[in-house]
């Protein structure tokens, strides 16, 4: 993986992102997330403090992002929000909020400090069958989009669609149930 990330020649504009769901070795993730560093890409440990992303694993590969999902704004999980910030700027890191479906998580996150932001609340992501409209021809199967589950993809409207290798820049978001 990490030779066609060097092969691609966009890995510098890059995120890996080390999910929660698989209990792998940390000192093999953290080979693997030197890996990634030298080939130029950025590191993002997600959905930090379940499943298996835990201080552990991001003391280990100190990534350049630490993804926290925001269920609710109560007491417990500002407390959660504060201790992840204080970790990330032990680390060097930037903490990105998850599953932001509210104009109240936007403003709580904001206030606590939080530069970084993904969810509903944010963007609407487009699904595969919205594809071919947007970008004006079919996909074949070499093109890795989302079927409906998160996250999804969408258009990224800051970079006022600047080619990619051909293609339109695209940026990962979350959908949230609603």
């Amino acid at each position: 993986m990490i030779r066609r990330l060097a092969a691609s020649q966009v890995s510098e504009r890059l995120i890996v992102e080390i999910t929660e769901s698989t209990q792998i070795p940390t000192a093999w993730v953290a080979v693997f997330a030197a890996g990634v560093r030298e080939v130029g890409c950025k590191l993002a440990v997600d959905d930090f403090e379940t499943g298996f992303a835990d201080e552990l694993l991001v003391r280990a590969v100190r990534p350049d992002f630490i993804k926290v999902v925001v269920d609710d704004t109560t007491l417990r999980y500002r407390e959660r929000i504060s201790r992840t910030l204080e970790l990330a700027k032990e680390i060097g890191a930037e903490v990105v909020g998850e599953k932001i479906d509210s104009d109240e998580k936007i403003q709580l996150l904001t206030v606590m400090g939080v530069r970084y932001l993904q969810g509903f609340a944010l963007g609407s992501p487009i699904m595969k069958h919205d594809l071919p409209l947007i970008f004006g021809r079919s996909l074949d199967s070499t093109v890795p989009v989302n079927d409906g589950s998160t996250p999804a993809i969408r258009l990224d409207l800051s970079r006022g669609f600047q080619p990619l290798n051909g293609h339109r820049q695209v940026r990962l978001v979350e959908k949230a149930g609603r």
